[in-house]
C-alpha cells in the first residue's frame, strides 16, 4: 500500500514544474511512506508556504536546515532526475491520496483483528450500534 516511485515522482515534478507547485497544497507529509520523500515535501513544502521559490537549489538548502543528518543535495537531485515532462500531477496525488486512505483502513482492520483475537476484549463493543435501537 504504498509506492515510493509516484512519490518520488511527484516531488520531482514539484522541483522542476512552477505551474505543478500551485499542487503542493494538495499533498499531505502523510501521504510519503519513504523518510526522505516525507522530509523533501516538508522542504518543499515549507518553501511553497513562504513564497519563496522552489527549485532544486532551495530546497537542498532547507532540507539541509531541516535534518542535517541526511544527504539533502543527493536527495533533491534524485528527486529532481525522476521529473519526466507532461505529468499528470493530479493523477499522481489521486494515487498518494488513495494509499493513505488504504494504509489508514488497514491500520484500523489490523486493530479490531486483534481486538477481535484477544480474549479480554468485550466483543460486542467492537460492533456498530444503530441509533435509536
Amino acid at each position: 500500500m504504498k509506492d515510493t516511485n509516484i512519490e518520488s515522482e511527484v516531488l520531482g515534478i514539484f522541483l522542476n514544474d512552477y505551474q505543478a507547485q500551485l499542487k503542493i497544497q494538495d499533498c499531505r507529509e502523510e501521504f510519503f511512506t519513504d523518510l526522505n520523500n516525507r522530509i523533501a515535501y516538508k522542504a518543499i513544502h515549507s518553501l511553497f508556504s513562504k513564497g519563496e521559490p522552489i527549485d532544486n537549489l532551495t530546497a537542498t538548502m532547507r532540507l539541509r536546515n531541516l535534518d542535517k543528518s541526511v544527504n539533502a543535495g543527493a536527495i533533491i537531485a534524485d528527486l529532481s532526475n525522476r521529473y519526466i515532462g507532461s505529468p499528470s500531477i493530479d493523477f499522481k496525488i489521486k494515487v498518494l491520496r488513495q494509499l493513505w486512505i488504504a494504509r489508514g483502513l488497514h491500520n484500523i482492520s489490523t486493530d479490531i483483528q486483534h481486538q477481535v483475537a484477544d480474549k479480554n476484549t468485550d466483543h460486542s463493543k467492537l460492533l456498530p450500534t444503530r441509533s435509536g435501537s
